[in-house]
């Protein structure tokens, strides 16, 4: 008796199905040529029973590399476990200038780092400057 539960999908396999889909359309042949070293007969394989046992096989380690390396917008824990979203969240600011930066969330302390850096770095130019031109320093500066 063939119990249609036990041709599911496993749940790390459909979410790398996911992923083709929504990066390539479903189009497996497209995506492999995406991931280095990993062929489509190879990528293929996770997708479909083993004739032989009639299971779905593991996902090879060199493949979820792959997937980590190039799309490093996916979100590993989704990946690996299902919980959260398939792509990592972002945030975006917009600044006095109207430049728009689309951000990270897992870079956002690094550039907050950077930016406040370039802020006291431009603070202190600023003073000096006003030092030189002997403009004083308004209460809010």
């Amino acid at each position: 008796m063939n119990n249609r539960a036990e041709n599911l999908l496993p749940g790390l396999n459909s979410r790398i199905k996911d992923i083709v889909q929504k990066y390539s359309n479903g189009n497996v042949a497209l995506f492999s040529t995406t991931l280095p070293n990993i062929t489509q007969q190879r990528l293929n394989r996770i997708f479909n029973l083993d004739t032989r046992t009639q299971k779905y096989p593991s996902v090879p380690d060199d493949i979820l590399i792959s997937i980590a390396d190039v799309y490093s917008n996916v979100n590993l824990e989704w990946l690996l476990t299902g919980r959260g979203e398939m792509e990592k969240q972002s945030f975006e600011i917009v600044s006095g200038d109207n430049l728009n930066l689309n951000i990270n969330m897992y870079e956002k302390d690094k550039l907050l780092k950077l930016a406040l850096k370039e802020i006291d770095r431009l603070e202190n130019e600023n003073a000096e400057l006003r030092r030189k031109l002997g403009v004083e320093e308004s209460a809010g500066a």
